[in-house]
């Protein structure tokens, strides 16, 4: 019998799930009260660094989930893409629209939330998560990943990416926990 292991992830512990819980609460306190033209410039370093490695995200993407390079390539530019619509309409899309009632002035205003949960599949690794993570994160809010366990490789590369483009630690966090 074959047997290919291409890694090993650990899994969280309920204790250290709690920490990255808290941890991450915390730092969204401080995130939401970063200026939007402040997290429009991170992600456009975001959409670098996914541009510069589109190739290696693509291998784990061909490796975890047997995804052809190709269609790898295309989903990380996909990723880049929509990095690049939000620099250019997050301004316009969560500026405060006022709406016609009986009251004076009423308007619709988006506000972050809190720590958002994004529970993913393996089908499109890097998209479903980008096309969840960015609005969510501009807006103000903090990210939670469970990411479907046969791509944990293509999570924490994500992770690894809003690092490395300056997000601050916790504010962007992939959960290694199985699917119960």
């Amino acid at each position: 019998k074959n047997n290919l292991n291409i890694h090993n992830w650990d899994i969280l512990s309920p204790n250290e799930i709690d920490i990255i819980i808290n941890n991450a609460a915390n730092a969204q306190l401080n995130w939401k009260t970063l200026k939007l033209e402040n997290k429009l410039r991170l992600i456009d370093d975001v959409a670098s660094i996914l541009k510069e490695r589109t190739k290696e995200l693509s291998i784990i993407m061909a490796d975890e989930m047997g995804k052809p390079l190709s269609q790898g390539n295309s989903e990380i530019d996909k990723c880049v893409w929509l990095c690049d619509y939000y620099n250019k309409n997050a301004i316009n899309i969560l500026s405060d629209k006022n709406i016609e009632t009986e009251y004076l002035k009423s308007y619709v205003s988006f506000q972050p939330i809190g720590l958002v949960l994004g529970i993913m599949p393996w089908n499109f690794p890097y998209w479903q998560v980008i096309r969840f993570a960015l609005p969510a994160l501009i807006v103000g809010n903090g990210i939670l990943l469970k990411h479907a366990s046969n791509v944990q490789g293509c999570a924490n590369a994500i992770e690894a990416c809003f690092l490395e483009a300056g997000f601050p630690n916790n504010i962007f966090k992939n959960l290694q926990i199985p699917s119960y």
